[in-house]
Parts: structure tokens; sequence; C-alpha cells
């Protein structure tokens, strides 16, 4: 009953009423309406038929033979003509009818006449409708026998009209609107329609649809972009051991070709050479990786936390190189649908950029609550300097004056790609005694342990 009562609450305009409600609503209004306004049509167009047929008949004009009397009767030109005469043969009346306004009847009563004798004859003068007179009585009938098509036709296409203008008209214009935007890739624009029936629904849908394609053209657009940056930074990282290899292979080339090139000096610029083109499949490598990681779809499985904490802590060791690593777990008993081998990668990732700036320690920390799962490392090295922080993520960042062997700088660039793709962030700080924290968040759904 409660239920009933909320919803009647919730539904008391009739503008929240569902359309086949509200259409039932418009139908009964166009039925009243149409019945009150045939009544009064019929009505009013009976009286006129009835008052003309009065005025007709009234004006009959009857002549009684008295009793003992005759009458005779001729036709002429003029028309048909009675003599009405008395008992001593004196005429009494003279009747007329000219045949087109009005005829004359004799007709015999069979009731006694007002002296108490035989019955009476009567001639009877009955008006002849004109034509004029015709055509205004058919109208009539036939108005009448009009109006309950035109009324309740009528008040169908009333009904109709009130239900498209007040339920249909704006949000087809909203929709019509929209869809024209959608097409022009507008799509900042947002579709407002605040009514509880089946077209508030419909412009629900359609705005949800229109913020789903907003996102994912904002996500294509902030793809292409990295992409943009990525190919720039590796075009811009390319130059060096390009730079490098053309001018050992050209003063390669000058000593063969001047004969003066030794055994020692040939081995030195080659073993150069060589190490850029180490160099160089590295970066083509990890472009690779990036450009695979940017199509992968990740692929949730049940994640025991505990065990996935564990895995973390023994990657520490192996990478620390007997550096102290610290585990803290929250929420080890929850198992996350995650996908464990990305969830992985990113945080190889993280404990290798760990161990590579830690001094001693490296803490990791892994908490699990509200279906989301957070790994932060910590080390106990230099920090990210100011640019690093708004930097550090991005393909091919170094820090200046800090660049180990081999180093890319693709490793937060690779957890960022990661997070995002499993529904999460990564998000870069310094810690509060110094050092360097990272924290790498991946959404997935929880279940039962």
């Amino acid at each position: 009953m409660g239920a009933l009562r909320e919803r009647w609450r919730g539904r008391k305009h009739i503008r929240d009423w569902s359309l086949r409600a509200s259409f039932a609503l418009y139908t009964l209004v166009g039925f009243v309406t149409a019945t009150a306004v045939c009544s009064l049509a019929v009505n009013l167009l009976d009286s006129l038929r009835v008052n003309e047929a009065r005025d007709f008949w009234l004006s009959y004009r009857e002549y009684e033979v008295p009793p003992g009397g005759s009458y005779e009767s001729w036709v002429n030109e003029d028309g048909l003509h009675y003599r009405i005469l008395d008992r001593q043969g004196s005429e009494v009346a003279l009747v007329e009818a000219d045949g087109v306004t009005t005829r004359i009847a004799a007709e015999h009563w069979g009731n006694e006449s007002a002296e108490g004798g035989e019955g009476s004859t009567v001639i009877m003068v009955i008006p002849l409708r004109s034509g004029e007179q015709n055509v205004r009585y058919t109208l009539l009938w036939l108005g009448t026998i009009s109006v309950f098509p035109i009324c309740y036709g009528g008040g169908a296409v009333l009904c109709g009209a009130l239900f498209y203008h007040k339920k249909l008209k704006q949000p087809i214009a909203l929709l019509r609107a929209a869809s024209h935007k959608i097409a022009a890739s507008e799509l900042d624009s947002t579709i407002r329609w605040d009514r509880r029936d089946e077209m508030g629904a419909l412009c629900g849908s359609f705005e949800k649809m229109r913020a789903a394609l907003a996102e994912s053209n904002r996500a294509m657009w902030q793809q292409m972009e990295e992409r943009k940056r990525l190919n720039a930074a590796f075009a811009h990282d390319l130059r060096t051991p390009l730079t490098v290899l053309r001018g050992h292979a050209g003063m390669l080339r000058e000593e063969l070709e001047s004969g003066s090139a030794r055994p020692e000096e040939m081995a030195q610029d080659v073993r150069v050479m060589q190490a850029h083109i180490q160099r160089l499949e590295a970066y083509v490598e990890a472009m690779s990786s990036l450009r695979r990681l940017d199509d992968i779809e990740p692929r949730p499985a049940p994640v025991q936390v505990a065990a996935l904490a564990k895995a973390l802590e023994d990657e520490a060791h192996i990478l620390c190189g007997g550096k102290e690593v610290a585990l803290h777990t929250a929420g080890g008993g929850l198992c996350l649908a995650l996908d464990q081998e990305l969830v992985t990668q990113a945080c190889e990732n993280l404990l290798a950029n760990a161990a590579r700036y830690a001094r001693e320690r490296v803490a990791i920390s892994v908490m699990a609550a509200d279906g989301r799962l957070a790994v932060t490392v910590e080390d106990d090295g230099p920090g990210f300097t100011p640019e690093g922080l708004r930097k550090a993520a991005e393909p091919f960042y170094r820090a200046e004056g800090y660049s180990p062997q081999g180093h890319l700088g693709l490793g937060l660039n690779i957890c960022r790609v990661i997070c995002q793709r499993c529904g999460g962030e990564l998000s870069l700080s310094n810690g509060v005694g110094g050092g360097a924290r990272v924290r790498a968040t991946f959404l997935g759904a929880q279940d039962a342990p």
C-alpha cells in the first residue's frame, strides 16, 4: 500500500503519467467534449427543424360545409376553386388553390357536426413547400445526421492534437535536434526532458548514449594526442643513436678508403655501432609494446588479493637485489575480478623503477576495497623533481642528470596506459620523508572470497 501511495505521489501530475494513461485521459476529454457539442448541436438543429415544420403546417386553412349544404369545384387558369353553399344554396365561402403554393383536399369526417347531425365535409387548403423551404428543411435534416461524425471526428482530432502537443512535440524536437548535433559531432550539449513518462526515459537513454559517445570521442582524441606525443618523443630519441651511427659509419668509410684504418679502431667503431643498434632495437620493441597495450582488452578473472601481494613481494626481493622490502596489505581476504597479467606487468614496472632509484628500502602497499585494488610503491631515493611530477609518466621521459644505462623512460607510461585500460589511474607524488611514491589503481568487480 505504501509503495502504491509513493507511486501515486510521484505521478500525481498529468505530465508525469505514462503515454498510455495520458492517451486514455485525452481520449476521455475528447469524447466528453464531442458528446456535449453534439448534444447542443442536435438540439439546436431539431428545434429549427421542428419550428420549420410547425410554421408550415400551422399555415393550412379549413372550410366546413354547413349541414345540408354542398360544395362545387372547377378548374381554370388560376387553379382549383371550391364554392361552399349552405342549405338555401347561398355561397358561404370561395376556396382557391393555385396548385403551386397550396392545394385543396376534400375530406369527410365521420364525427357528428356541432349541431348533432351527421358528419360534415371539410375543405382543407394545404400549403405546399417552396423550393427554398425544401432545401432549408433538407439541409436541417442532413445537418442533424452529420453532427455525429463531425463532432466525434473533431473530438478524435482534438484528442490527438492535445496528446501530441503535450506529450510528444517537445521531446521529439529535442531528440531530432540532438540527433543532428550528434551527426555533426557536436557532443557537448545535453538533452533534458524532466518528465517521468516513456518519452522522459527515451530522452534519458539518448542522453546516456550522447554522454558515452562524448566520452568515447574524448578518449579517442586523447589516445590520438598521446600517440602523437609518443611518436614525437620516439623520433626525438632516435636522432641520437642515428647520429652516432652515421658519424661512426662515415669515419669508418673514410678510414677504409684512405687505408689508414687500424684493426683496433675499427673494432671500437663496430662495438659502438652495435651498442646503438641494440638501443634502436630496444626503442622499436618498446614502441611495439605500447601499441599492443592500446589495443589489448582486459580479461578479468578471480584474483586473491593476498596471493597477489605475496607474488609482488617475491618479485620485489628479486628486483631490489638485497635492499630492504616492506609489504603492507589491507583487504587481503578479498577476491577481485582483475586481469592479473596486466596488473602484474604494471606493478613490475613500478618495482623496477623503485629498485633503480632506491638507496636502501622499498615499501609496497596493497589495498583492496569497494571493488578497487590500489598498489602503492615507495622508495627512499631522490624522489621526483617538480618537472618529474608533471612529466614522469610521459613516454621516453628521463630525469635530467640521472639516466641509468638501458633506461628508455617508458616504465611509468606503460603503467599509466595499463591502469587506464583497467578502469583506474596512476598518480605520482613524493613521500613525507623524501623518495618517490607511485600509486596505481585498478577497477575490478568483487567476487565472493
